[in-house]
């Protein structure tokens, strides 16, 4: 590619990965791998690197680059009002272009319609219909539950468990008293809070 951001973009490589929505946002996240990165602690420099701003910066532009080419495809299939994001991913570092995150909206039958920020890396259903069918029948199942826990004189209450960004969490908060949530992957748990 002209310029070389080609190059740049594609220098270690190792996968692709996709994330889209059905309110027409995709996240590309370019996944890398430097040897050099196995034992270095998340944020810490490598040894002898004195700034690696001028690197990211670099890499960053090559992204920027990519983004374009991929907008103008999109535009040229007729979808010009697609939104996309550009990530890349190390160990232990990650590159944003913008953002690293896309933002899904389901509507429910029951009117809510729920939106939700979805972080890089973060497991979302590839079959949204299915996705919200899921969210139906979890909610009609607290609806009950609820119920049944009323007429007995007790507040409904909910644990989950592995809440991840917190796409089960915000369907199903409405129907109890109280909600906990538990996430061990700092990402995912401040999007479940954001959400």
């Amino acid at each position: 590619a002209e310029g070389g951001w080609g190059r740049v973009v594609g220098g270690g490589l190792r996968a692709v990965q996709l994330q889209s929505t059905l309110s027409g946002e995709l996240l590309v996240c370019l996944v890398y791998f430097d040897e050099r990165l196995k034992t270095v602690k998340r944020g810490a420099r490598l040894p002898g690197e004195q700034d690696d701003a001028a690197a990211s910066d670099f890499w960053t532009e090559a992204a920027r680059m990519l983004r374009s080419r991929l907008l103008e495809a999109l535009e040229a299939v007729g979808l010009p009002e697609a939104k996309v994001d550009v990530v890349g991913r190390w160990k232990r570092r990650r590159l944003a272009v913008e953002r690293a995150f896309v933002t899904e909206r389901f509507e429910l039958s029951d009117g809510r319609v729920l939106t939700y920020v979805q972080p890089e890396g973060q497991f979302s259903n590839p079959n949204a219909a299915c996705e919200v069918q899921c969210l139906e029948w979890l909610s009609s199942q607290a609806r009950a539950i609820c119920l049944e826990q009323e007429s007995g004189g007790a507040a409904p209450r909910l644990l989950e468990l592995h809440c991840g960004g917190g796409c089960n969490t915000v369907a199903l908060a409405p129907f109890f008293a109280e909600l906990v949530a538990v996430e061990i992957n700092r990402t995912l748990a401040e999007a479940a809070e954001e959400n």
